[in-house]
């Protein structure tokens, strides 16, 4: 499947390498896709780029977060996963995920609301 658009710097379609199988819902796409390889890659670069520190508290991250999860996987932004450990990623999912997936789908809105976020829970995470 060949996704037409503007990825990265060469702005070149991309080929994307994990597709959804026409007969599986979204959940199961999504557990497929956390199995596989290409999140294996993509899970070990976002822990070296977040040097396997938590964006919230500072401590050893165990987990990737995705603060919003695209139509396609496996193309996902940058912005839109970070390193985090187990206990924040729990605290994320149980109280801030719903505002992500409510806000509007424009990329420089979603990454203004994912900053305040990370700010306000380090601030939580301080007190």
């Amino acid at each position: 499947m060949i996704v037409k658009g503007k990825f990265g710097k060469g702005k070149y379609p991309r080929k994307v390498i994990f597709n959804r199988i026409e007969s599986e819902s979204r959940k199961e796409y999504y557990d497929r896709y956390l199995k596989s390889e290409v999140w294996n890659q993509r899970r070990i670069r976002i822990m070296k780029l977040d040097k396997d520190k938590c964006c919230i508290c500072g401590n050893k991250a165990i987990d990737v977060h995705h603060w919003f999860y695209p139509e396609i996987l496996g193309i996902e932004k940058r912005y839109g996963l970070n390193a985090v450990c187990r206990d924040c990623h729990t605290y994320i999912h149980n109280h801030y995920n719903k505002d992500i997936y409510d806000m509007s789908r424009t990329h420089n809105k979603r990454k203004k609301k994912i900053k305040e976020l990370k700010q306000m829970l380090k601030l939580l995470y301080l007190n």
